[in-house]
């Protein structure tokens, strides 16, 4: 492993703790329902941006540390996160050459997708909520995704750790005459 991704894992291993640590964060009850799905957000993120090194597995892992840590159904998050993971790991060179406004229409899908699917799995063990708790923490987070890549892209590009070789020459091609 180069040191680079370690920096990486660090940073993304940072980012996934902090966003647990959001997401169990005392509110006044009439907000409870304004908090935006952090933990989705921060895996959707290296999953997009680092797919190399951020997959199914982990994405599973820290579904499930999200389902110990908001004591939810077990394996409802685990699934979910999976579940969102493997349609960005399929289209993320698509995804990727949107902006981040761009891209908030399809983190509006991802995330419903996830709520969707972890209310389910919560209905099942007798847990009924309103369409508005679904609806209003996939807005909110749509709506946060441009500021988590510009924090994240930051924190990145201050640790350097974005792939430099895309204006190098890396040698003369077949195709060329050099």
């Amino acid at each position: 492993m180069k040191i680079s991704e370690g920096v990486v894992a660090l940073l993304a291993a940072a980012s996934i703790l902090l966003a647990l640590l959001i997401s169990i964060v005392d509110l006044p009850q009439q907000y409870v329902w304004l908090r935006p799905e952090v933990v989705c957000l921060v895996v959707l993120y290296w999953v997009l941006y680092t797919p190399q090194s951020f997959g199914l597995g982990i994405a599973w892992l820290v579904g499930l540390a999200q389902d110990v840590v908001e004591a939810s159904v077990w394996g409802a998050h685990a699934l979910a996160l999976c579940l969102v993971a493997y349609v960005v790991q399929s289209s993320y060179q698509r995804l990727c050459a949107h902006s981040p406004w761009q891209q908030c229409f399809w983190i509006f899908v991802l995330v419903g997708l996830h709520q969707i699917f972890v209310n389910w799995m919560q209905g099942l063990d007798g847990f009924a909520g309103p369409i508005s708790f679904v609806m209003l923490p996939t807005i909110i987070s749509a709506l946060c995704w441009p500021l988590l890549v510009r924090v994240l892209h930051q924190l990145r590009g201050h640790y350097r750790l974005f792939q430099r070789d895309r204006g190098r020459r890396q040698g003369p091609s077949r195709y060329s005459n050099s």
